[in-house]
């Protein structure tokens, strides 16, 4: 009878897994407007990490229009299309400064100065990426010009005498053009690095190397995948508790239940739906999740997580929202601890109306078995396809 339950479960799965796994459009999930925080702006640009650019005079930030490809200042709301990779170029500008692009993490496109020319007000976009001299620029401080500040300006490798300026002073309408550089606070930009700490990750190759039945999930658990040796806040499978991991880790298939080992595809971040994340509960995330680590919670598969005891004695009717620790969960799933973590904190995941609090003691038995590939696809917002932090 075990053995039929367990095939039944697995048959579910991989159903839903088939159904879900390529309708995020259809319903219209994948928001590149999902918000990743940022942070204080730097001082110093570092190439393959990804940036906020906001502009001095105005507290706005770029933002890049994926239909039109036009660039302008924005409101901040944290989506992919205010979010810049800064990729070298390996060549220096006429003053010895080296260049980069500025590629849109939305869009996937490169800043560009229009034209031919070197004139005012060429209109700046974003184009495909190329060898091209009119999408190299030199990010330079200005901190040794009149009216130093901790900002940046955006000169094209083309020209010395131009920059990257916001025309207009209105809100969420100021255009970027090219011009004539006057040290004006509509042509000082301030790099705020962004930070993905708590966010949802998630890569295929569960239930079959490289083949897209279910995905497995993860929290990030630093900034970014690359600056930390464990980035990675996910429960691994059986013979494993919650815990931070590598990224290698992360993306392979090491243990035998996922049949076979080898690098799996990434699927990108996610985070919950409707919701705008600030540092402090991007920090409670994290927490959080590291406090399942060393309580001896197991793997399960069959459901999101199974409890030790019941916590609490009193009737339901005395206390109808009693919260689960992580000392009363006996064993969780990859994406248990993605539910359990953001619905803790009251963001919702999953579930129905009444019953979607996965850290209520009395919605875990009720609660839908849902499955990765349907949690990031259909319970939560999409926010890139591109590694936490960039390169």
């Amino acid at each position: 009878m075990r053995i039929k339950k367990v095939l039944r479960v697995i048959s579910i799965f991989l159903i839903m897994a088939m159904l879900f796994t390529l309708i995020p459009e259809l319903f219209g999930i994948n928001d590149s407007r999902a918000s990743a925080s940022h942070s204080v702006h730097t001082t110093t640009i570092i190439p393959g990490r990804t940036y906020y650019i906001r502009v001095k005079h105005s507290g706005q930030y770029l933002d890049a229009n994926a239909s039109t490809g036009n660039v302008a200042q924005w409101g901040f709301h944290g989506g992919a299309n205010q979010q810049w990779l800064v990729v070298a170029s390996g060549i220096n500008d006429s003053q010895g400064r080296p260049t980069y692009y500025l590629r849109n993490v939305h869009t996937n496109r490169a800043l560009n100065v229009t034209g031919t020319g070197d004139t005012d007000g060429l209109n700046v976009n974003v184009v495909t990426q190329s060898n091209n001299i009119r999408q190299q620029f030199a990010i330079a401080r200005n901190n040794n010009i009149a009216n130093p500040d901790d900002s940046f300006r955006i000169v094209p490798r083309f020209t010395s005498s131009r920059v990257i300026d916001v025309s207009g002073g209105g809100n969420n309408v100021g255009r970027l053009h090219l011009w004539g550089w006057h040290t004006g606070t509509n042509q000082r930009f301030y790099f705020e690095e962004v930070d993905y700490t708590g966010f949802a990750i998630f890569r295929d190759g569960v239930i079959g190397q490289n083949v897209n039945l279910n995905w497995h999930a993860g929290l990030m658990d630093a900034p970014r995948h690359n600056s930390s040796t464990l980035p990675v806040f996910h429960m691994r499978g059986p013979g494993h508790q919650p815990s931070r991991d590598t990224w290698n880790n992360f993306l392979t298939n090491p243990d035998v239940w996922y049949l076979g080992g080898g690098l799996n595809t990434y699927m990108g971040v996610y985070r919950p739906r409707f919701h705008m994340l600030t540092p402090s509960n991007q920090v409670n995330f994290r927490t959080k999740a590291r406090d399942l680590n060393n309580r001896s919670i197991t793997y399960t598969f069959a459901t999101l997580l199974t409890l030790r005891s019941v916590p609490f004695p009193q009737p339901a009717f005395l206390n109808p929202h009693r919260k689960l620790e992580p000392s009363n969960i006996r064993s969780i799933r990859c994406d248990g601890v993605i539910e359990y973590v953001y619905e803790y904190f009251g963001y919702r995941v999953g579930g129905s109306n009444s019953i979607w609090d996965i850290s209520n003691e009395y919605n875990v038995a009720n609660h839908e078995v849902v499955m990765p590939t349907l949690q990031a696809n259909f319970f939560l917002a999409y926010v890139t396809y591109n590694l936490p932090g960039g390169g």
